[in-house]
């Protein structure tokens, strides 16, 4: 089939009876969602994830670096990236300026393939569902390899719907370096190179197309699986953490499907689609005789889309927890393909009409959301900057910090390597302060305190001798009791001594002078 500009004729139905503003209200969205991509992107506080990134990333030699990506359950190619970024500045800007340029980069590839497929209408559809969706906004903000594995996914996309019209050398080249590449950005994404599987399999046994084409994409593909096995180790490794599901993060439910999306924006797309299973029945007809491009590239979305009830079957199975926002964003993207394409080539206008009226409201949201709390990144969480500078203008030598630090490789990763406990202590491991500070794991609850390895003697001789105890914990994420923390303390020998504690954002941190030194150390006042 043709380029961009075969796209453009009167013929085709998706082309024809277009609103003649259409084009700039769909590119002022576009702009709209790249200003809020970039707003004030550098200034809130790192929270948890995004400070494992910077502890991965600033390892010194590749086995370190290696041996931090086991730990983080993740490949090593964004954290390469990140380090080479900060190489130019120790700090937000730099660890999030990679997010920012593929977050961008992967909007412009999503808006190249759908135009190149399936028109400029379908494309502008496609670009401002995406440029103002929640999820497309915070995960190209923070500093976290998402936005690179959706830009590589588009790119993969853009060469395998290419190959079904020409088969140029550089093409197969183009598509197996970048499935390859995407499958070890994130160990989810190796869905992106399933998906495209299941829709070749699709073409080749359902619709009975037995190409050349698709047998040597067949072959490409099961090549690309064995180049995948050495990420084996690492899906071992998030297996493992499925034990921690259930123990600190509920097990999926309707709210937790609520909770991915803002609820606005949610009840919008919501009526967006039963408007679409309404209307579209009657312009069933403008489905019929795809090219092998367009079917390949809608059969994508569709199976893209699908995999969110697959992956609410496995979490409600127990098997591995895969329902936070972040590893959604597969299906998210194949659900925004999807409803451009129907709403572009069904050439309705009370659907037109009604996307429109999507956009204008999820960008309104947006707008508030910006006004009044800022950028999505920076929405209230964990302020470790802000905990982890308090706590360093009363730390001194000899004083103890016990941290509950959220990862769920608290709940079974063993403490014997120093390694291990480095990675749990990782928010006091450097980036925000000068590290190597005294740090010894909580329990989730304070109540595990009795029945865990806390009372060892090595424990209590350190908090007998600590000058002050200091607590950081999130006390939102699971309750803690303050009260039994102190009886324990007590029950340890400690006596707990004067407190003051002082809130960031949902971090709660409490310093435990021993009542010896409140006489002899000035300690500075809240």
């Amino acid at each position: 089939m043709g380029g961009p500009a075969s796209r453009e004729g009167a013929a085709l139905p998706w082309n024809t009876d277009a609103d003649p503003d259409e084009k700039w209200l769909y590119s002022l969205a576009i702009l709209f969602g790249i200003g809020l991509r970039v707003f004030r992107f550098w200034g809130p506080s790192l929270w948890l994830d995004e400070l494992s990134t910077a502890w991965v990333a600033t390892a010194h030699g590749w086995e370190a670096l290696w041996q931090r990506c086991l730990l983080a359950h993740q490949p090593p190619i964004y954290f390469l990236v990140v380090k080479a970024f900060l190489l130019l500045g120790h700090n937000e800007l730099f660890l999030r300026l990679p997010t920012i340029i593929f977050g961008l980069a992967s909007l412009a590839a999503l808006v190249v393939t759908m135009r190149r497929v399936l028109g400029t209408r379908a494309a502008l559809y496609g670009g401002a569902l995406y440029a103002l969706n929640s999820r497309g906004i915070y995960h190209g903000q923070e500093a976290r390899m998402y936005a690179l594995a959706w830009f590589v996914t588009l790119v993969s996309i853009y060469f395998f719907v290419s190959l079904f019209e020409d088969s140029q050398r550089w093409r197969w080249l183009g598509y197996a370096a970048a499935t390859l590449t995407v499958c070890y950005i994130h160990i989810i994404y190796i869905c992106v190179l399933v998906g495209q599987t299941i829709v070749v399999l699709c073409f080749y046994y359902v619709l009975q197309r037995r190409t050349p084409i698709l047998r040597r994409l067949l072959w490409t593909q099961m090549t690309l699986f064995l180049l995948a096995a050495p990420l084996t180790p690492l899906l071992f490794a998030t297996a493992t953490a499925s034990r921690a599901l259930g123990s600190f993060m509920s097990k999926p439910n309707v709210g937790g499907f609520l909770y991915l999306l803002t609820y606005p924006e949610t009840g919008a797309a919501a009526a967006l689609f039963v408007l679409i299973l309404v209307r579209i029945w009657g312009r069933r007809q403008a489905f019929v005789a795809l090219t092998e491009p367009e079917t390949a590239l809608v059969g994508v979305g569709i199976v893209y889309a699908a995999m969110l009830p697959c992956a609410a079957v496995l979490a409600a199975a127990g098997i591995v927890n895969i329902l936070e926002g972040r590893y959604l964003l597969l299906p998210l993207l194949g659900a925004i393909i999807s409803a451009a394409f129907v709403v572009a080539r069904a050439n309705d206008r009370v659907l037109r009409r009604g996307l429109w009226t999507f956009v204008l409201l999820t960008a309104i949201l947006q707008g508030a959301i910006a006004a009044q709390i800022g950028p999505w990144v920076g929405m209230p969480r964990e302020d470790w900057r802000g905990a982890i500078g308090w706590i360093g203008e009363r730390y001194r030598e000899g004083d103890l910090i016990l941290m509950r630090s959220g990862l769920i490789e608290a709940k079974y990763l063993s403490l014997d390597l120093p390694q291990n406990r480095e990675y749990l202590g990782l928010p006091l491991a450097g980036f925000y302060g000068p590290g190597g500070l005294n740090v010894v794991n909580l329990p989730w609850t304070a109540e595990e305190l009795n029945s865990g390895p806390y009372l060892r003697a090595s424990l209590r001789e350190r908090m007998g001798r600590a000058r002050q105890i200091i607590v950081v914990l999130n006390s939102q994420t699971v309750p803690w009791s303050w009260t039994v923390f102190e009886q324990w303390l007590q029950e340890s020998g400690r006596r707990p001594g004067s407190s003051e504690k002082r809130q960031f954002q949902v971090l709660e941190v409490r310093v435990y002078r021993s009542p010896e030194s409140q006489s002899g150390v000035s300690v500075p006042a809240m």
